[in-house]
């Protein structure tokens, strides 16, 4: 899913951070077939507020201070969160060149009080991994309550998961035929047919209803932008508990045919 809801405490520290990536198509390089297309985004909206007070009564706790990199590479971005290391972002360096392909920084600033409200756009213009970095720049920790949105082109889901969606629709397809061809042949010739070949017309439909289920769940997750977990969706538990079933009975249907039973 591309709609990421975090509420936590961002600590100051040099050593943390908020980190994000997804891989993205920009508007030239999405897949055409789906239609519909409409310019990718990145959108971060939410607020960060400081405390009222700090433990320690001679700390200034002042106005919150948090720095939001957008960034995008061809490949998997190598960042960490480890002090002293090559790629590693704090409050007062940039993202490496060799890291990234391109990046762009906000800060955004209090502004006399202790709690910030923002709604932030960052374009999607290019193919690739693009990654969203979150670093406190107080001298405290702050609560950070935010939705991050990733937008593709054709919908919400990131670009290795889109592929799936039609991969189930094609499969949901070929069983619909299959079940559809060896129905009509089973009822054909029903006063030859084996109980074992009743059986399978069960395995096929069961595949045809957990590739139907597969299809639509990655089909409602590209619309609304939904979660897979956790707590995992309901849909999807359905879907594997009976791949798991199917799996299962087609492996006793062929043992069954190995021993001789229904023969």
């Amino acid at each position: 899913a591309s709609i990421y809801p975090v509420h936590q405490l961002l600590p100051y520290h040099s050593a943390e951070a908020f980190i994000k990536d997804t891989p993205m198509f920009s508007l030239k390089d999405s897949p055409r077939w789906i239609g519909g297309l409409s310019e990718p985004y990145i959108t971060i909206a939410g607020t960060v507020e400081s405390p009222a007070e700090h433990p320690d009564e001679d700390f200034d706790v002042g106005e919150p201070v948090i720095r939001i990199i957008h960034a995008w590479a061809e490949q998997p971005p190598q960042i960490r969160n480890v002090p002293d290391s090559d790629n590693f972002i704090t409050c007062t360096n940039q993202p490496s060149s060799s890291d990234f392909d391109g990046f762009e920084i906000l800060t955004v600033f209090g502004k006399g009080s202790n709690k910030i409200d923002f709604d932030l756009e960052f374009a999607v213009n290019t193919t690739g991994w693009h990654i969203t970095i979150v670093t406190n720049c107080m001298g405290t920790a702050v609560d950070f309550n935010a939705e991050f949105e990733y937008k593709n082109p054709y919908g919400y889901l990131n670009g290795w998961a889109f592929g799936i969606m039609p991969m189930n629709g094609f499969l949901c397809l070929a069983y619909g035929m299959l079940a559809v061809v060896y129905i009509f042949k089973t009822l054909r010739n029903r006063e030859h047919v084996l109980r074992l070949q009743y059986a399978i017309i069960g395995v096929i439909i069961m595949g045809f209803i957990e590739r139907l289920t597969w299809f639509l769940t990655y089909l409602e997750m590209n619309t609304s932008g939904g979660r897979a977990c956790c707590p995992v969706r309901g849909d999807l538990t359905f879907s594997l508990t009976l791949a798991v079933f199917k799996r299962s009975s087609s492996a006793l249907l062929l043992l069954a045919v190995c021993l001789g039973f229904g023969v």
